[in-house]
């Protein structure tokens, strides 16, 4: 397999281990100034894996749920930082994996 190949796959599947991520289920602190009850801070559904990245929306998202569709379809929200984390954390493992079988063969 060539190089370039090989960097593409690395790339597509941290992408799609990232998005995937977002099915683990988490809670996350927010503070929502908009929301009675979480003016000063609570908890709400979260996903990501191992950063949180996916926050429930609150008072467009079903309650109980955050994940990458509910921010496709605009009813969560994203947390872009922690999104590049979690995309740069699965790089890392799949590079080394991919060194680890290059250097196998």
């Amino acid at each position: 397999m060539s190089r370039r190949v090989q960097e593409a796959l690395v790339v597509l599947l941290a992408l799609a281990t990232t998005i995937a991520s977002s099915w683990v289920p988490r809670k996350a602190y927010v503070t929502l100034g908009d929301i009675m009850g979480c003016e000063d801070g609570c908890y709400v559904a979260a996903g990501g894996w191992p950063f949180v990245y996916a926050v429930d929306g609150m008072a467009s998202s079903p309650v109980g749920s955050a994940d990458a569709l509910g921010i496709l379809l605009g009813l969560d929200k994203i947390r872009w930082e922690m999104f590049a984390l979690n995309f740069g954390v699965w790089i890392v493992a799949f590079s080394l994996v991919a060194i680890a079988f290059s250097k196998r063969n």
